[in-house]
């Protein structure tokens, strides 16, 4: 057991043997004058690289200076010895601990802010509508800030309104397809879907044909990640045919490539080198296409079962604007082939 009082005396009596000041010592073992006052006061005593740096300066072991006087017995000497070991184990399993408990706390604000911003926020709705003469089929999907909106009709109309109940959305003319993107919770654009949850999106939800036929989107929730440990598939009993029958062919680099997505029924595939994010989307054989080229963003949609890119845009990252964007019948020949001989034949076929 370690004496503090007779350390300090010790210390006292080997820094008036070299005649140094409590000030001049806690220079030279870069320690304050109050701490070298504590140690002879015996209030404390040196720590293990103090008492490594004293034994040094005096020519003295460190067993000597925590037994406070020069050590001629060997019991001793192991005794004390045995007993440093041990309050240095002592702490360090102390520093361990803390260590430990600092990362608990960092890994579970971590898993607090999963559970607030993305637990619960990621849906995919499937949209599947008969009326009259028009089939309306496609998927909505709900990211943590966005909604993407993407279905077909069976035929080509002259004018199509995407409409949160009376609210006009976005429109297009001389189409059979439809993509946007939208987001709610705040909304500067559209005040209207500033403050209300996915689920009242999806149900207030109509198409707008020709400005004559007023249609409400029948959608159907197939999947959320609300579920922890055990996910579970909620593919509706609806789910479109017409895109399962259509699954029967991918191509050799999907298959080799991509990552594959049982809920989403999506392939993926990232590539950061290239700066390329593709989605191969099963439910309505489209591939979309995100890639970077010095600060443009990129947003291609490609119909692998028609052969033709149903959509094309190039936003500025710096101003976050669409500064191009190109439907269908748009898109020129030369941004086509651009295009397949660029990314589609280099990725898919």
């Amino acid at each position: 057991m370690i004496e503090n009082e007779k350390v300090g005396n010790f210390l006292r009596e080997l820094r008036e043997k070299e005649e140094l000041s409590q000030q001049k010592l806690g220079m030279i073992v870069y320690v304050s004058r109050q701490a070298v006052s504590q140690w002879e006061l015996g209030k404390c005593v040196p720590d293990l690289q103090q008492a490594i740096a004293l034994s040094k300066l005096y020519n003295i072991s460190i067993a000597d200076i925590y037994a406070g006087e020069i050590i001629t017995n060997k019991e001793k000497y192991n005794s004390i010895m045995e007993f440093i070991i041990k309050s240095e184990m002592k702490k360090t399993r102390k520093i361990i601990t803390l260590l430990v408990a600092i990362i608990c706390v960092l890994l579970f604000i971590f898993l607090a802010y999963y559970f607030f911003n993305v637990y619960n926020k990621i849906s995919v709705y499937t949209v599947d509508t008969i009326e009259d003469k028009y089939v309306i089929r496609g998927i909505i999907n709900k990211s943590v800030n966005d909604i993407y909106v993407n279905f077909e009709l069976n035929e080509t109309v002259d004018n199509l309104c995407l409409t949160y109940k009376d609210t006009k959305l976005k429109c297009s003319n001389n189409v059979n397809y439809f993509v946007t993107k939208e987001k709610i919770g705040y909304n500067e654009e559209l005040p209207e879907l500033s403050h209300i949850s996915i689920n009242e999106f999806v149900d207030n939800l109509y198409v707008e044909i020709n400005n004559e036929n007023r249609i409400k989107l029948n959608v159907i929730k197939d999947y959320k990640n609300d579920n922890f440990i055990f996910n579970h598939d909620t593919k509706s009993a609806n789910y479109n045919e017409k895109f399962e029958s259509n699954n029967k062919e991918i191509p050799d680099k999907i298959l080799k490539n991509f990552q594959y997505n049982e809920k989403e029924n999506q392939y993926k595939y990232t590539n950061k080198k290239d700066e390329i994010n593709i989605d191969y989307n099963l439910n309505n054989n489209t591939i979309i296409f995100e890639y970077k080229i010095k600060s443009k963003i990129y947003n291609v949609i490609y119909n692998l079962l028609e052969k033709k890119i149903t959509y094309y845009s190039i936003k500025d990252m710096k101003t976050n604007e669409i500064e191009h964007e190109n439907k269908e019948k748009e898109i020129s020949k030369d941004i086509e082939q651009t295009f397949i001989d660029q990314y589609l034949n280099k990725y898919i076929y």
